[in-house]
C-alpha cells in the first residue's frame, strides 16, 4: 500500500523518488490506519496491540505491554 501511494504521488515508479517521498513524513493510508515513515525509512509511532482469548473471542488486553 506504502509504494503503491508512493508512487501514484510522485507519478513515477523510480524507487530512489518513492523512498525519497516515503521518508519525508507523508502519511500513508492502509487496511490498519494511517502511517508514516522517518528520514531514516523506519516507521514512525508504531503501534501495537496485544490480545487475549476470553469466552469465546479476541479481545484488545490494554493492561499488557510491550
Amino acid at each position: 500500500q506504502a509504494w503503491v501511494q508512493a508512487a501514484e504521488a510522485t507519478v513515477s515508479t523510480d524507487s530512489h523518488r518513492i523512498a525519497q517521498w516515503l521518508r519525508a513524513g507523508n502519511l500513508v493510508k492502509t487496511a490498519t490506519g494511517e502511517i508514516s515513515f522517518d528520514a531514516k525509512g523506519d516507521l514512525r509511532d508504531p503501534k501495537l496491540a496485544w490480545f487475549r482469548w476470553t469466552e469465546g473471542k479476541y479481545i484488545e488486553d490494554p493492561a499488557i505491554q510491550p
